[in-house]
Order: C-alpha cells, then sequence, then structure tokens
C-alpha cells in the first residue's frame, strides 16, 4: 500500500479510505469522573440493599442508572 500524506492534518495515512461520522462521541476527564460517580452511586445502592435498606438503596440506584450516567454521556 502507498502511503498518502494529508495536507491539512499533516498525518500520513494508508491508503485505504475511512469514513469519518459526523455524530463521534469525544469523553473528557469530566465524562469519565461523572461516569465513576454514577458507578459509585450504583455500587453504594447495592451496598444498601444487600444491608436491608428500602428507601435510601433504591434512590441511589435510580440516580446511578436514569440520572448521572445518561448526564456522564451527555455532557460536554
Amino acid at each position: 500500500m502507498e502511503k498518502v500524506i494529508n495536507k491539512k492534518k499533516n498525518k500520513i495515512k494508508s491508503g485505504i479510505k475511512t469514513k469519518v461520522s459526523r455524530y463521534s462521541i469525544k469523553f473528557t476527564k469530566k465524562n469519565y469522573y461523572t461516569f465513576a460517580g454514577g458507578l459509585l452511586s450504583i455500587l453504594l445502592g447495592y451496598i444498601l440493599l444487600a444491608n436491608g435498606s428500602i428507601v435510601a438503596a433504591p434512590l441511589l440506584l435510580i440516580l446511578g442508572y436514569i440520572v448521572i450516567i445518561p448526564v456522564s454521556i451527555f455532557i460536554k
């Protein structure tokens, strides 16, 4: 395969054409920290559920699954 130099980005690419999506998701540190907070909320919810908490556990699980994890995907 012959190497082609892309003059706009100054990167060397192989002769294979790649399709670039305009809907790509780029995660930043903010996304990863928010996602980790969601996982922590879910983990704490299951721990409380195992200990018999019938109020706090479902709230933490719903908060983690329905609020924090989706927010971590959509924030920029």
